[in-house]
């Protein structure tokens, strides 16, 4: 009687460890399966374009502009082609004139938009477009390296603001900021795009907004802007530290003094 019951133990102990073994055999079997499956895109054009305008200093027919132009589209397309970008230019496509703005997306299904050198004006034609919409844009505005006339206006009508910060002695100094198509704007325009196709719902007014910031500025130093008449710290507006140029002038000293 002991023996069976040995051989009935022994046994539904080898059938126990087996099924152990198979259930850990498959869970490291999914495992690799999930590492090795590609990424699917985060968005389609079905779900909303992602509308880019160009403005000063991103549309001007040169080299660099043109190889900037082919980055994007390389990488996320445009919708003529079946892209994901909807590129509207403010010199081309609205002769300069932003108030062509809204007319020129109207009928379009958009993620959201993404202003580059906003053009001055830019956020009162935004605004308008608030106003078209009952309760607000369905979608959230990110204004990258603005240079409309109003801050004010640009917090205003925006959900992000992200620009370069110079120093007081880049100021004195006669530094300028290159924040037309570089190597390092290209790579936050580029992050930009991409953290606006994996929103969902607009973002909040909120101190915690340098959260979602940082999923443009990725390691780069963020800090609030904060306005020198009334020192007060803006909650969507935020500056990061600027690459500076020399301006033509000191150059052209640097010149003469390396041939003298």
């Amino acid at each position: 009687m002991k023996t069976i019951k040995n051989t009935i133990l022994k046994t539904a102990a080898l059938i126990l460890a087996a099924v152990i073994l198979t259930g850990c055999s498959k869970k490291k079997e999914s495992k690799v399966t999930e590492e090795i499956l590609p990424e699917e895109p985060a968005w389609t054009p079905e779900e909303g374009l992602v509308c880019v305008l160009f403005g000063h200093g991103f549309e001007e027919d040169s080299e660099k502009e043109t190889q900037f132009l082919n980055i994007l589209e390389e990488k996320f397309g445009f919708e003529e082609t079946g892209g994901l970008i909807f590129p509207v230019f403010y010199e081309k496509d609205l002769n300069s004139r932003i108030w062509n703005f809204t007319d020129f997306i109207s009928g379009k299904k958009l993620k959201g938009i993404i202003i580059l050198g906003a053009p001055a004006n830019t956020h009162k034609v935004i605004s308008e477009l608030q106003d078209s919409y009952e309760g607000g844009l369905p979608y959230n505005v990110f204004s990258l390296f603005p240079t409309d006339n109003s801050i004010l206006g640009q917090e205003m009508t925006s959900n992000i603001v992200i620009e370069y910060e110079l120093s007081l002695q880049d100021e004195t100094e006669g530094r300028d900021v290159d924040q037309g198509p570089n190597e390092e704007t290209t790579e936050l325009i580029i992050n930009a795009i991409k953290y606006m196709s994996t929103l969902d719902e607009v973002l909040p007014a909120s101190w915690d907004l340098v959260e979602n910031v940082k999923q443009i500025t990725g390691n780069r130093k963020v800090k609030h802007y904060v306005d020198s008449i009334a020192p007060i710290p803006s909650m969507n507006h935020f500056l990061i530290k600027a690459p500076v140029t020399q301006t033509s002038e000191e150059e052209n000293v640097n010149l003469l003094e390396t041939e003298e």
